[in-house]
């Protein structure tokens, strides 16, 4: 890799630019892990194998030695059996609070985990269209929304006019992997509002666009929501 790079574990961990790695990308991460506008879910496994998400295995990193601008952070995945390694050179945030990785351009680092694996790696023309946890119908993500804002334990409960909230002004817009995007039409047709839903794990991550002018490029919340109890854990995009 030319520098020197570190290996770090579960409880031997190095600060990438506000990040703990890799505790702080894995389960209910402290930031989140995301390929493009997508967020995936990473779990740590000694042996590639995973119930749910991206099978972390290694994590090596250069920032301990190298310039601000010049840290590097890979991460050594496996994701329904096919070898992965992601890189990401951040340093700042971005409106929607994620820390992106794409597919690295080192050949070497590539043929290298392949032959560990034993498997040809993911390209990264597949990369948008993995899919690990899909939303089964638009029906199922619309039942999400709903119970955010039926649990009153969640700030946004108060944020809903349920007598002017139409289930049936719902509509798909794309699917992409595990990714499932809705659109709302207001009450009369005029402008309406973007929402974004995918599975991370034991939670989904629920992107909103305050309008249609706002998606893709300015979400007006980021929030983690526990599955179990459609419990908001936290807003990434604060």
């Amino acid at each position: 890799m030319n520098q020197t790079y570190k290996e770090y574990i579960p409880g031997n961990l190095i600060n990438f630019n506000g990040v703990q790695a890799p505790d702080g990308l894995v389960g209910n991460v402290t930031m989140q892990p995301a390929i493009g506008q997508h967020p995936i879910y990473l779990e740590w496994s000694e042996n590639g194998q995973v119930k749910d998400g991206y099978a972390l295995v290694a994590v090596y990193s250069d920032a301990e030695t190298q310039p601000e601008m010049q840290k590097h952070l890979y991460l050594f995945t496996i994701v329904n059996n096919q070898p992965l390694v992601l890189v990401t050179m951040q340093n700042q945030g971005d409106p929607y609070g994620y820390l992106y990785f794409g597919a690295t351009d080192n050949a070497e680092l590539r043929a290298g985990f392949e032959k560990i694996v034993g498997a040809p790696s993911i390209t990264k023309e597949q990369i948008p269209n993995i899919s690990v946890n899909p939303w089964s119908s638009k029906e199922e993500a619309i039942d999400f929304y709903e119970g955010m804002y039926k649990n009153t334990a969640n700030e946004i409960s108060t944020q809903i006019d349920w007598h002017n909230y139409q289930r049936a002004n719902w509509r798909e817009v794309e699917t992409k992997g595990d990714t499932l995007t809705l659109h709302f039409a207001n009450a009369g047709g005029a402008g309406g509002s973007y929402t974004q839903f995918t599975k991370v794990g034991t939670n989904t991550v629920v992107v909103s666009f305050d309008g249609n002018a706002a998606y893709p490029d300015n979400p007006s919340s980021v929030l983690l929501v526990q599955n179990s109890d459609y419990k908001v854990l936290r807003t990434l995009n604060q």
